[in-house]
């Protein structure tokens, strides 16, 4: 019990943090990617047959050593036969707005801009907290 609660918090910790999020989301797509080749019984060499690359770059690609970029995202959802969506969800406040009949959402972003390219900060509400790198 102990050590899920220190877990819990390590993972608490670094969930905001960029590198964190990224290995989440390739962890994701190359878990998905993997359930539809089990689902079509499409095995890694068939993939990489449908694709025109080695086997090897499949591996490498599926263990996330590789980025995977969105053309190949595109061409491995088309090996599979499936669509490929990318969803933006909003994590800043939503607000409902009322105009005579119309009613519509008005998204307020957490980050609303760079302050400097060069520097690096950015405005979140008020504060201005350097991006890291």
């Amino acid at each position: 019990m102990k050590k899920q609660l220190w877990l819990d918090s390590r993972i608490e910790k670094y969930r905001e943090d960029r590198e964190f999020k990224l290995e989440g989301l390739k962890l994701s797509v190359t878990e998905e990617i993997c359930a539809l080749m089990e689902a079509s019984e499409i095995t890694r060499d068939g993939l990489a047959k449908m694709m025109g690359c080695s086997n090897a770059y499949i591996t490498k690609l599926l263990s996330g050593r590789e980025n995977i970029t969105l053309a190949k995202l595109l061409q491995i959802s088309e090996a599979l036969g499936t669509e490929l969506k990318i969803n933006f969800i909003p994590r800043g406040k939503v607000k409902r707005i009322k105009a005579g009949n119309f009613e519509y959402s008005k998204f307020q972003p957490a980050y609303t801009g760079l302050v400097g390219e060069k520097t690096g900060e950015y405005r979140d509400g008020k504060k201005k907290r350097r991006l890291s790198k």
